[in-house]
């Protein structure tokens, strides 16, 4: 993770410089500097504009997923109930205690949220599943707890955004997604064994409609149903699919486009480098 942001402040760094040589190179030569000269400036010029839609488009994306964090957060603490000892239990055998949240809803759901200190939401609806059942669930959700999905599943959904040009970004978000869920089942399996699981993941919803664009990791199956009960069946762990051979080609077109653009600032940067004295 540190070398993706390492390398992303660089490439931060050759936009900037780029964009700061480009601009003292217009009001030197005029427009005439974007196709003639040594070297020319459109395709600097382009690699500056696509960088910048990008950071507006991941921080666009950034935004929206905290305000509406931060909205659940507001509603679960206006509607929060005593857990009661059946669910305390629970949640202690499971290694959750403390971390367990019960709201007032008759759809039987479960969630995790918070980023720093992950919690599972539960909802009373939820206690309607025998013993068996709720700790399966419970357990699902501890190994979102122990993994910081909320937390990957925000930078899952920034990183596309911000990289818009590659759709192969977004076939990994997808994929994440199922992949985080097969692994909790497969935790939950392990302790609790596959039935209960089964029985609850045919019971369980997907979620209140306000946590909807908030980022959590939902117990409900939703389009990952199929997926799921094959990997119960079988007792063997499930892949999500690959990504077609389409997206796969645009994505790799896109990335050698965006190296040679890359190639061209850092060539206008070496050109034009007074006004990267600073940088």
């Amino acid at each position: 993770m540190g070398v993706v942001f390492g390398a992303r402040f660089l490439v931060m760094l050759a936009a900037c410089c780029a964009g700061a040589a480009i601009a003292a190179r217009l009001a030197e030569a005029g427009a005439s500097a974007l196709w003639s000269g040594a070297p020319p400036l459109l395709p600097g010029l382009v690699f500056v504009l696509i960088w910048n839609a990008g950071l507006v488009r991941g921080g666009v994306v950034l935004a929206r997923s905290l305000w509406r964090s931060a909205l659940l957060n507001r509603r679960i603490r206006g509607n929060r109930l005593p857990v009661g000892a059946r669910l305390g239990g629970m949640a202690r055998l499971c290694g959750l205690e403390g971390r367990v949240t019960l709201i007032g809803a008759a759809a039987p759901y479960a969630l995790t949220y918070g980023f720093a200190a992950p919690r599972v939401l539960v909802s009373t609806g939820l206690l309607r599943l025998d013993d068996a059942e709720l700790t399966a669930v419970l357990c699902h959700e501890r190994e979102h707890v122990r993994n910081r999905d909320p937390l990957k599943t925000l930078l899952a959904r920034a990183l596309p955004a911000f990289l818009f040009f590659l759709p192969y970004l977004r076939h990994l978000r997808h994929r994440f997604t199922a992949a985080r869920e097969l692994a909790a089942d497969r935790g939950a399996a392990a302790v609790c064994g596959t039935r209960p699981l089964a029985g609850a993941l045919l019971k369980v919803s997907e979620g209140p409609r306000f946590a909807a664009g908030a980022t959590v990791a939902a117990m409900g199956a939703g389009d990952l149903l199929d997926l799921r009960v094959a990997q119960l069946e079988t007792d063997r762990p499930v892949s999500p699919p690959a990504a077609g051979r389409r997206t796969a080609v645009v994505s790799a077109a896109a990335a050698a486009g965006g190296v040679f653009l890359l190639g061209w600032a850092a060539w206008i940067v070496a050109a034009y480098p007074a006004p990267c004295a600073l940088a």
